[in-house]
Formats: C-alpha cells, sequence, structure tokens
C-alpha cells in the first residue's frame, strides 16, 4: 500500500494544514483536486448528510463553531492511521466487536478527509475502502448481524462521501462490493432463521440488533440508489422495518427504554443516522419526535452530578462501554431537529464530565455530532424541572431532594420486562407483532433486561449509597435491592422469547404515585414477576420521601402458605450491623443507614456477590410478612446522629410510626388497605397514609394525608382534614402557609390551617374560604358527612 509511505512523508504538512483549519475560519479553504466526478441520471454524490455546496460551510465550522469537536478528529486523522491499518484480508476468526471496529475506524478518514482536502488522507481512506471491498467477510463468521451492519454504514458513508475522488475502477469495484452485501443483509432480514447467519433479530423489533442492522440496509439502500437497481428493494424493506419501530418507540412515550440507557444510546446512534438521511433524501420521515423529546427528560433525570454514570443500572452492559457511543450526539442532533435546550444542557454535561476521546471508541461518534450540531441552541439546565418524575413506560420514579450538585437522588423502578407498550401490544397480539409467534418468529427480547423488579438505587453527595452488582448477564434477582421469596428470585422466561405463555401476567405494576411540597410516595406490586412461586397474593413495595431527610420503604408480603422472604440491599465500600441498623458505607465518608422496624423478630446475613449486600430475614416462615425499613443518607461523622425509630402503636388494620430526625418527630400512619375510620394512638383517619411532622419546638410543620378523607387529633379533640372525596391526597404546609393537592379532587374539604395563605392543585391556584383556623373549599357543594364506623382496637 504505496499511500502508507506517503502518510509517513507528508505526516509535518498535514499538522500545519490541521492547525490552520482549526483556528483560521478566515482563510480560503484550497480548492479540491478531484477526479472526474460521475454523477448517475438521478442522484448526485454526496448526499448523505452534506452535499458539494455544503462542504465550505462544514470546513468553516471546524475552525469556528465545530471546533472544539472537529478537534478529536482531526488529531484521529494524523495519529491513529498507522495503528488503525486493516489487514489485507478478513481475520477469519475475527469477533463481531473487531468488524465493528474495522468499519467505525473509516467513519473519521472518509469525513474528515473532505474537510482537510489532504490528499494523503483521501488516498488512505480509498485504499482502506478497497481493502474492505475484497475482504470476503464482514463479520465474525457467517454471521449477517451487527459486524456486518456496521460494515455496511461504514462503507455507504464513505462511499458517498468520497465518490468524486474514486477513478472509475475503484468506483466500481467498492461499489459492487456493498451491493453483495447489501444483499446479504437484505436476505437476513427477509428471509428464515439461519443459525450461522445468526439473523434471530429479523422480528425483535424491541431489540437494539433489528433498529441498527435494518438501518444498515437503509443506508447501503440510499448511497446507491440509481446505481444498484436492488437499492429500492433494500430501502423499501428497510422503511417498513423502521415504522414498526417508530410505532412502536411512540407509543412508549415517555423516552425510556427497557434494555437500558447504554443499549438505549447505540440503538439511537445507529438508527439515527439512516432515519436523518431518509428524511433529507427521500423525504420519509421516521423520526419518533415524542419519544426523542421525552428522551431528553429521562437523560436528565438519570444524570448523576459528578459522574459518568446514571441511575437506573438496571440492564446488561460493562461500565467501560458507557460512553463508547458518545452520547451526546443523541442529545444534539434532539436539540438542533426540536430547539431543546435542554438537550444541549445535557449534552455539554455529558462532555463535561467524560472529556473527549480521541480514539475509534468515540472519535466516530463526534463525526455525526459535528454533523448534528447547532451553535444557535442555548443551553438551558434544568433547575426549574419538577425534583420528581415517573416514567409510565418504564414504571418507575426518580425523586431528587433538589438540582443542587449535592442532592439526593433515589431510583425506583418496578418495571415489566420489555416495557409497559411492548410487553402489552406483544401479550395481545396486536401491531407490529404477528402472532402466532412461535411460528411466525416474532420475540419479545428481554436477554438484557434484569429481574429487578420493585428495585431502588440511592446516590446522595456525588457517591452512590446504594447500588447493584450491575455486569453483562447479572440479570438475577439476588444482585439486586429487592426481595427474594423461598430464596428465589423472580420468574424469568426462556430464551427463544417467543412463547407468549410465559410474559402472560409475568409482570409489574405501578399502582400510585405522587409528589408534593415535602414529599414524595410510590406504590408497586410484583407479585406477578413471582409467578414460579405458588400462592403469592401480594409482593407490594410502598416508599415515602420525606424530602429531604430520609425514606419509609414498607414491603407487605402475603401468601396462602408460609414462606421465608428476604429484604435485600446493596452498598458501595462495606456493610456492618450495629443492632436494628444496618450502616453501609460509601465512598468519601458517605454511609446508607438502614433501619429496621419490622419484623420484630429478625437477622440480617451479610456478603459480597460483587457488592457488599446485607439481607434482612425472618426468622420463622409465614403466610404473610412486614418489611418496615428506615433508609438514612448520612456521613461517618453524622452516625451517632441517626433518627430515633418506633414502632408506637399497631391493630389489625394500622401502624403508627414516630420518627424523630434532625429535631424534627413524624408521626407516621400506615395502612395496606383500609376505608372506615380507625383509631390508632392519639390519632383517628381511614387514610392509606397520613405524616404529622412537628419542628423542633413542637409545632406543626406539615401534615399530609394520602388515599382517605379524615384526620383527626383525639387527644385534643382537634379535625385536621374533614373531606367529602374518599380517595383524597393533600398536604398542608404550616411553615409555607399554603395547601398542595397533588391530583384533582372533589366535593367539600375542611382542613386545619391557621397560617395558610394559598390553596394549589398543582400549578392552579384554588378558591377557598377561612373562617378562624379552619379552611373550606368547594363551600357551594354538599358538606362532607360526619366520619362513621369508627373501630378502636386495643394496641
Amino acid at each position: 500500500m504505496d499511500h502508507f509511505k506517503k502518510h509517513i512523508m507528508n505526516r509535518m504538512f498535514k499538522i500545519v494544514v490541521l492547525i490552520i483549519i482549526s483556528v483560521q475560519s478566515i482563510f480560503a479553504f484550497p480548492t479540491r483536486n478531484s477526479k472526474t466526478a460521475v454523477n448517475p441520471a438521478d442522484y448526485s454524490h454526496p448526499r448523505l448528510f452534506f452535499s458539494l455546496d455544503d462542504l465550505d460551510r462544514l470546513r468553516q465550522n471546524a475552525g469556528t463553531t465545530h471546533a472544539e469537536i472537529w478537534a478529536p478528529i482531526a488529531y484521529y486523522l494524523d495519529a491513529r492511521q498507522d495503528e488503525y491499518l486493516p489487514p489485507d484480508s478478513a481475520p477469519a476468526e475475527g469477533s463481531q466487536t473487531a468488524y465493528r471496529n474495522f468499519a467505525n475506524r473509516l467513519i473519521p478518514f472518509a469525513f474528515g478527509s473532505q474537510v482537510t482536502m489532504d490528499t494523503t488522507q483521501i488516498s488512505y481512506a480509498i485504499s482502506y475502502m478497497l481493502t474492505l471491498s475484497h475482504w470476503t467477510q464482514w463479520g465474525a463468521a457467517e454471521q449477517r448481524d451487527l459486524g456486518l451492519a456496521h460494515m455496511l454504514i461504514a462503507n455507504s458513508l464513505s462511499y458517498d462521501w468520497l465518490f468524486n475522488d474514486f477513478n472509475d475502477q475503484e468506483r466500481n469495484a467498492i461499489r459492487t462490493s456493498l451491493g453483495d452485501w447489501a444483499e446479504k443483509m437484505y436476505e437476513a432480514s427477509t428471509g428464515q432463521k439461519v443459525d450461522a447467519w445468526r439473523n434471530w433479530w429479523r422480528k425483535s423489533y424491541m431489540q437494539n440488533h433489528h433498529w441498527t442492522n435494518n438501518s444498515a440496509l437503509g443506508m447501503a439502500a440510499l448511497a446507491l440508489l440509481g446505481e444498484d437497481n436492488r437499492a429500492q428493494k433494500w430501502l423499501d424493506h428497510a422503511v417498513n422495518e423502521l415504522t414498526k419501530v417508530r410505532f412502536l418507540l411512540e407509543g412508549i412515550e415517555d423516552g425510556s427504554w427497557h434494555e437500558g440507557l447504554h443499549y438505549q444510546a447505540y440503538g439511537l446512534t445507529t438508527m439515527l443516522t439512516f432515519l436523518k438521511c431518509l428524511k433529507d433524501v427521500q423525504q420519509i420521515d421516521l423520526l419518533p419526535a415524542k419519544y426523542l423529546r421525552n428522551y431528553v427528560k429521562w437523560r436528565i433525570y438519570n444524570y448523576l452530578p459528578g459522574s459518568n454514570e446514571f441511575l437506573f443500572l438496571a440492564s446488561s452492559f460493562d461500565k467501560e462501554w458507557g460512553v463508547a457511543y458518545a452520547p451526546q450526539n443523541i442529545l444534539r442532533f434532539i436539540a438542533g431537529e426540536f430547539q431543546n435546550q435542554h438537550a444541549e444542557w445535557m449534552a455539554q454535561k455529558f462532555i463535561e464530565i467524560n472529556g473527549r476521546g480521541y480514539n475509534q471508541w468515540s472519535v466516530p461518534w463526534y463525526v455525526f455530532e459535528f454533523l448534528y450540531y447547532d451553535p444557535m441552541i442555548t443551553a438551558q439546565p434544568p433547575e426549574k424541572l419538577s425534583t420528581a418524575a415517573v416514567f409510565p413506560d418504564y414504571s418507575g420514579v426518580v425523586w431528587r431532594s433538589d438540582w443542587t450538585e449535592d442532592a439526593v437522588i433515589f431510583g425506583f423502578k418496578c418495571g415489566t420486562q420489555g416495557g409497559r407498550y411492548a410487553f402489552d401490544s406483544y401479550v395481545n397480539g396486536t401491531y407490529p407483532w404477528e402472532p402466532p409467534y412461535p411460528e411466525t418468529q416474532c420475540q419479545l427480547n428481554i436477554g438484557h433486561d434484569h429481574d429487578d423488579t420493585n428495585g431502588f438505587y440511592i446516590y446522595g453527595n456525588r457517591n452512590w449509597l446504594s447500588c447493584e452488582t450491575e455486569g453483562y448477564g447479572a440479570s438475577q434477582t439476588s444482585l439486586h435491592n429487592t426481595i427474594l421469596i423461598d430464596g428465589q428470585g423472580q420468574f424469568r422466561p426462556q430464551e427463544s422469547y417467543r412463547d407468549v405463555t410465559e410474559f402472560e401476567n409475568n409482570d409489574g405494576t405501578l399502582r400510585d404515585y405522587f409528589s408534593s411540597r415535602n414529599y414524595n410516595f410510590v406504590s408497586a406490586q410484583a407479585v406477578g414477576r413471582y409467578k414460579n412461586i405458588a400462592g403469592l397474593q401480594s409482593v407490594q413495595r410502598d416508599v415515602l420521601f420525606v424530602r429531604p431527610d430520609y425514606f419509609l420503604m414498607i414491603d407487605n408480603l402475603q401468601a396462602d402458605m408460609p414462606h421465608t422472604y428476604e429484604w435485600i440491599s446493596h452498598f458501595v465500600s462495606d456493610v456492618q450491623v450495629e443492632g436494628n441498623w444496618i450502616k453501609g458505607l460509601a465512598e468519601n465518608d458517605q454511609v446508607l443507614g438502614v433501619g429496621i422496624l419490622s419484623p420484630g423478630d429478625f437477622s440480617v446475613s451479610t456478603g459480597n456477590d460483587g457488592k457488599p449486600y446485607a439481607r434482612i430475614n425472618a426468622t420463622t416462615s409465614q403466610p404473610d410478612m412486614e418489611f418496615v425499613t428506615i433508609l438514612k443518607p448520612t456521613t461517618t461523622s453524622g452516625w451517632n446522629a441517626i433518627p430515633q425509630i418506633s414502632i408506637v402503636a399497631e391493630n389489625e388494620d394500622m401502624k403508627l410510626f414516630q420518627i424523630q430526625n434532625e429535631g424534627t418527630t413524624a408521626d407516621i400512619i400506615y395502612s395496606v388497605s383500609l376505608k372506615t375510620n380507625t383509631v390508632i394512638g392519639p390519632w383517628e383517619s381511614d387514610a392509606k397514609l397520613a405524616v404529622i411532622k412537628r419542628n423542633l419546638s413542637g409545632e406543626l410543620a406539615n401534615i399530609l394525608l394520602y388515599d382517605g378523607s379524615y384526620l383527626k387529633n383525639i387527644t385534643i379533640d382537634r379535625e385536621f382534614i374533614v373531606a367529602e372525596d374518599s380517595n383524597l391526597t393533600v398536604e398542608v404546609d404550616f411553615t409555607e402557609g399554603v395547601i398542595i393537592f397533588p391530583r384533582e379532587f372533589n366535593g367539600q374539604i375542611r382542613l386545619f390551617g391557621p397560617s395558610v395563605q394559598s390553596v394549589h392543585v398543582g400549578e392552579l391556584n384554588v378558591a377557598f374560604t377561612k373562617s378562624g383556623d379552619y379552611i373550606s373549599i368547594n363551600t357551594d357543594r354538599v358538606p362532607p358527612a360526619p366520619p362513621s364506623g369508627i373501630k378502636i382496637r386495643m394496641e
């Protein structure tokens, strides 16, 4: 390869050229010494991402607005050529990853040479393509999967971008090879399953292999339209397949992804390259616009200050793969396409945290970031967004104490494998699925999903406090922060993922959630995920965040026969047991304390399965069990001031907990399922949950009532809340003088609120009247009936 010798001789000349480009956009760029251009009758090149008329703008951008993105590409062009030489023949034992990398390395050389117009770089890229065109494999062994897909994407783009630099012989050789390999991908996507091809993905619409492989076929079609009479056939098929993907993504709505953020970023990166070009070249818009807009929210709420990780670790992945596909390219596409300032903020955060790589794992994706980036979009931080978010398809919530860098961040996942929308449509056999599945080979592939329903994560003060043992294949329930029953985890379908009966009733449900000024709450049911264990009736987990101090977690387990139950949490550095407290040590002096309120008779076992863990075990098997725990983020120096916790009273309907924390005292009333008034300690209520919090001086700070209509202190004979709506949720904030209804309500309400000045439902103001210390709402309606059916229980 003579051009490699030329490369060494011209190294110093190229460095000078690159320096000029990166700092001086006002100088005229040299005219390209092109070979005779060949333009088909109906199509010209380049046409993918840019045209000949766009090149001057791209060159100017490289020296001005896009200089920060261009810098690693420029370095790569000069420093990586000797390192990334492709062998003369395809490596017979090359892995899928090896073939992906051979392809990915080509993208910066092909693009960068069009910006620099360096003839040595152009020759290098052409020689690279010619070498690949002679290979007898474009993927591991005979596989027609991701290795082939990346080769198609890279060679299609490079063929289009370098089209006018080829001579006729080069152009024909590369075109022929590209077309023949595209036809092989078409056969794999349209034909029957062939084990050697590894084309299981062809009807697996919720899997990144399907997205990437069909996008690669479509990219080859766009590059060869007008030159290969098979190209329209490829394009029609790719459009048909990605129409199905778009339909599913728009059904998901919340921007989440069942395989986790790594696989989501990978699939979107490869798919967007095709969808962008499809829209530009063919005016066919398959962009899942709603999904992409919500992807920004999903990414922002997963953001962990000071970390290149993210909150939901719930999938098979290796951490070092986390930024391999530089997810800021997706965010900058969304920022430019939809004028989304939050997307630009998140992209800048990724760059700030991760820096810039100068290798094959990063630079190819900087090329797309360069092409997507719109410098006119200013970054908008999320500080005005709510500190709480719910993701219905993922069946999860994220709570943040605030938007500062030292915030406490909580994630909860009760998700259905495959995501709610895909799961329901697959089980019901609606479009785009094609039942009966074993016959049609349709599958809901959840291979990267984990058995972690009702799992949680806590991050605070820039450190993990409760994480889990993540990793490729680490799917078993015991590695996550949830419940084991009789030593068993949650049910997992067989690996074919085509038996619909295995998916039926194998789901978790986000039952309820709300956020108020001082509280967040979520309730989830996971009994379906333990369908392999007979006789279970409830696996319910409720979590209350008393902001910003601690979490109350209640697990209610019910069955028609005795079982052993284990409550699991993982930690970071070490775990110790001190009485009824578990001390989970984290980095930088951080600690997560887990206080055990129930069961009364328990033992705690500790160990390390990749992360330190603690398991709370009831001492006896029994049909029903309730775990009540307090999770308190603190520090080693603050350990002596952990909350004082106790069960003040309990009966068959209710429990009354008291938590003293940093000068505040909270009475917390909890019932699993109660709709009649009951007396517990000094309180009378019909609520599922109520919190009465006092400050250091004993004055009322706030009261929360959830899913009820009545709250009274019988000791002082004072009604605090009387409502006609039996499912009311309301917070009275005495400190701020405001009443907050997290959601709509019905009927008349009377509340104790001597300091109240305003009432809100969400962001809307609500009219009220005030008489003495009481606030009345909807006074023109029938007043609420007095409480009835009081049941007095012996404590």
